[in-house]
């Protein structure tokens, strides 16, 4: 449902205990949703989204990412 606007994938918890560890994942499935700021690509943490249904998870990734954007363009910025 979101092909082309965001970067998607999944991690088998059991041959990456640690990792899921680290990202706060006890319950299968867990969608989480790590948005790109500037150079810090990855946080540990994510954030979760308490859904199971496709067009809900779609619908609050979309949300997050209007939000981001538009904190993007709006940070004031230096000008020669």
């Amino acid at each position: 449902m979101l092909k082309g606007e965001v970067r998607a994938g999944k991690v088998d918890c059991q041959a990456h205990y640690q990792m899921c560890q680290s990202a706060g994942i006890t319950a299968y499935p867990t969608v989480r949703f790590y948005p790109y700021r500037g150079t810090k690509r990855y946080e540990h943490s994510g954030e979760h989204i308490n859904s199971r249904d496709a067009n809900t998870i779609a619908d609050i990734i979309r949300r997050r990412i209007e939000q981001q954007s538009s904190r993007l363009h709006n940070t004031p910025k230096d000008e020669l």
